[in-house]
């Protein structure tokens, strides 16, 4: 029955598009108020970044270079860091609020981020040279969001609360890691058995002399050197000179094998830093890695996230059998990977990752020669390429044709010889409970998965490769990542597809045109 318009009151505009009776909301309890970061935080920000003008200046002194202009940018750039770290101390801040962590930043643009607890995928604990010596520590928390390309995203994909105390860095771990697991699997969690802490794997000191098989770390020490080197010429040393002198006399050949006995030892001064110390421990459900010399980092890998181990052997590294660990992940951000133990022994590494997934009962399977073919004809093209292009110079009388024919020869021959590595590493094979897939020149990868943790295949077929007779598949993880068998037979493509997708149908083959009958059967 219709009522009458005149007996509704009139309310105030937009009231049809609110509650009656809002409840009050309730004062948050003293453990979800907004906190601060810790004081010393004000001093790490400066110390941090003045560290390489605060080297320079001792140096200068030693050589004796002119010091002014040093001071002038050491005091201007100390005090502009004071000003910053104390501006992010007083303008940050962050709390636990439920099962969501919410942080506040910004000075002009004021910026508030909620994280939901359940997204978070690890909490790193960092403690870098000014966060040891003022007795602090950084959290770097991974999720998401956190992925790089966006306003107020990292680039490490990782959002950063810098700095807390130790304490405080190790409650917030245990809050947003174990404690909404805890309350996610029911009160009876809470009275569970804690695993003990168990060492799975400690770095010895010799490994570290692999470091110059890793080009990373050949390319380091020339990078350190010249940003010490634009440090210094603010204090008119020349090292121009200073090389100058001390080459006098000395042959190339001396010179050569200084400079790549200097090269090595930056290597492995660089591994001695980035590495020492490198302990993979079990603790509770978690495997965590602590390392660094300088920079001491503690990240924490969950074992509910572990979907299979890399095998990293890279080109420089295979002569000596050395080669780096990696773990499969699920649900991480940025990428599928995580570092498990740095450049060592095949054999030593090999072992040490059956620990996390069970190893291939079966022996790799090679390739079909189309795939050998596929390689060669890639490789050949830029050689065939600076042919052409050397002959059509000599048809011009110019000698340049000589040189380009000269490289054709020369990239053809390293071409066939890259084809040729490139086809030895390609493998697979599937057992009960894993699948291993091997490929790669540069860095040749042996991953082995999980047959659980597959849940989605992609089949990839060019032309060429139709003709060649393969096809490529990746097999998609729960995870960004992917394991991606290359140019395996055609005809065993299916057979794989069911053996890990129990149901995978084939798709139909194309339709051919008969133009014999106008395009009709």
């Amino acid at each position: 029955m219709p009522t009458d318009p005149t007996a509704v009151e009139p309310g105030p505009a937009g009231a049809a598009w609110t509650y009656p009776a809002m409840p009050a909301l309730d004062e948050p309890p003293a453990a979800d108020r907004w906190l601060r970061l810790d004081p010393r935080s004000i001093a790490t920000f400066p110390f941090a970044q003045g560290a390489g003008v605060l080297l320079a200046l001792v140096v200068a002194a030693l050589a004796g270079g002119s010091m002014d202009r040093l001071y002038i940018r050491l005091g201007g750039e100390v005090g502009l860091f004071v000003a910053v770290g104390a501006l992010r101390w007083w303008r940050f801040q962050y709390r636990v609020l439920g099962d969501r962590l919410e942080t506040r930043s910004g000075l002009f643009g004021r910026q508030t981020k909620a994280i939901n607890v359940d997204r978070i995928r690890g909490v790193d604990i960092e403690a870098k040279m000014a966060h040891r010596v003022l007795g602090v520590c950084a959290l770097r928390i991974e999720h998401p969001g956190a992925a790089s390309g966006g306003h107020g995203r990292n680039r490490d994909h990782r959002d950063r609360i810098d700095a807390v105390s130790r304490a405080e860095a190790e409650r917030l771990r245990n809050l947003l890691l174990h404690e909404r697991a805890v309350r996610a699997d029911g009160p009876d969690a809470s009275v569970a058995p804690a695993r003990a802490e168990r060492v799975l794997f400690a770095l010895p000191a010799r490994w570290l002399l692999y470091a110059p098989f890793s080009v990373r770390m050949l390319v380091a020490g020339p990078v350190a050197i010249g940003a010490f080197i634009n440090y210094s010429n603010d204090a008119n040393i020349d090292f121009s000179h200073l090389a100058s002198s001390l080459a006098r006399g000395v042959s190339w050949s001396v010179a050569l094998v200084a400079a790549v006995v200097l090269i090595v030892a930056l290597a492995v001064a660089g591994a001695v830093i980035a590495y020492w110390g490198w302990t993979v421990t079990a603790r509770a459900d978690d495997v965590v890695i602590t390392r660094g010399l300088l920079t001491r980092r503690t990240t924490a890998i969950e074992r509910r996230r572990l979907r299979g181990v890399v095998l990293k052997e890279p080109l420089l590294g295979r002569p000596a059998h050395a080669a780096s660990l990696a773990v499969e992940l699920s649900g991480v951000s940025g990428g599928s990977h995580a570092a498990l133990v740095p450049l060592g022994p095949v054999g030593a590494l090999t072992r040490f990752g059956d620990e996390f997934v069970a190893p291939c009962a079966v022996a790799l399977s090679g390739h079909p020669v189309g795939a050998r073919r596929r390689r060669r004809r890639r490789a050949a093209v830029p050689g065939v390429v600076l042919a052409v292009a050397g002959l059509c110079l000599l048809l011009r009388d110019a000698p340049l044709g000589y040189v380009l024919l000269g490289a054709s020869v020369a990239l053809a021959l390293a071409g066939f010889a890259w084809a040729q590595a490139s086809y030895r590493a390609l493998g697979h094979a599937v057992d009960e409970r894993v699948v291993t897939a091997r490929h790669g020149v540069l860095e040749r990868r042996t991953q082995t998965v999980d047959r659980r943790a597959p849940i989605g295949l992609r089949v990839r077929q060019s032309v060429f490769a139709r003709r060649a007779g393969v096809a490529s598949m990746d097999v998609a993880l729960v995870s960004r990542g992917y394991t991606r068998i290359c140019d395996m037979a055609a005809g065993d493509v299916d057979e794989l597809a069911r053996t890990l997708l129990p149901g995978w149908s084939p798709p139909p083959p194309p339709k051919r045109r008969d133009h014999g009958n106008g395009g009709q059967n």
